[in-house]
């Protein structure tokens, strides 16, 4: 939450300028709190109090976007405050204050601009080892035959075949139950990026007796799944079914 909110003003530059405006507009988000305050709370403030105080208890994983209402609070809270020292300690210069500081928000944004990469998104079809992939899936695998991939989506987009992504917060039992259950041919892995901080792969290490590797490449592993369950977790899936449904 902090590095999203945080991001929002400084185009999640990091360095020095940045961790200065930071404070700054800190600071003017307090004096806009307290002008507020001073003046009485509306409507606003009634809902937008208890939502942080929810999202704050209440964390959930992809939970970010719960961030976005509170952003233009806080854009409104800066500015409120700069307003009011600017009338407070130099009335003449109240407008000169906004586009200086404007001006300070546009620099990090500038920086961010210049560094960002304009080229091919990597993680899918910019990256020549998913391309090839593809291929291969295409080619080694039937349309009947379902692949478990954490980027399910895009892999159906680019072989047409049915894909399902899983739970990287589980255990490896109940994806093992997941698997059977979809009647999943194949799962997929890869080190070209790390969002389920390494599950699927460390899945593949303690069951490679059930796996077969029949593809890889610098950057992605395609494995044909020869038993979907282990006999141990035949014995424990009504419980373990149990769990993930609830």
């Amino acid at each position: 939450y902090p590095r999203m909110l945080a991001g929002f003003w400084v185009a999640s530059i990091q360095n020095k300028f940045s961790f200065v405006l930071l404070g700054i507009i800190a600071l003017l988000s307090v004096a806009g709190a307290y002008f507020r305050y001073k003046r009485g709370l509306t409507i606003v403030e009634a809902f937008l109090a208890p939502y942080l105080v929810m999202i704050l208890v209440l964390p959930f994983v992809p939970g970010i976007r719960f961030v976005f209402p509170l952003i233009p609070w806080i854009v409104f809270l800066a500015l409120y405050g700069l307003r009011n020292l600017a009338m407070h300690f130099v009335p003449r210069y109240s407008s000169a204050a906004l586009c200086m500081f404007l001006c300070l928000i546009a620099v990090p944004y500038l920086l961010a601009y210049h560094k960002m990469d304009f080229g091919p998104i990597l993680e899918s079809t910019g990256l020549p080892e998913f391309n090839s992939l593809c291929e291969a899936v295409r080619n080694r695998t039937t349309p009947g035959d379902v692949l478990i991939y954490f980027r399910a989506r895009a892999l159906s987009l680019y072989t047409g075949r049915s894909a399902s992504s899983y739970n990287r917060n589980g255990t490896e039992q109940e994806l093992q139950l997941w698997a059977d259950s979809i009647h999943a041919s194949y799962l997929i892995t890869t080190d070209a990026f790390d969002e389920d901080d390494g599950f699927l792969a460390h899945y593949v290490e303690n069951h490679a007796s059930a796996l077969e590797l029949i593809y890889e490449n610098a950057h992605f592993k395609l494995y044909r799944i020869l038993m979907n369950l282990d006999p141990i977790v035949h014995a424990n899936a009504p419980a373990a079914l149990g769990r993930a449904g609830n």
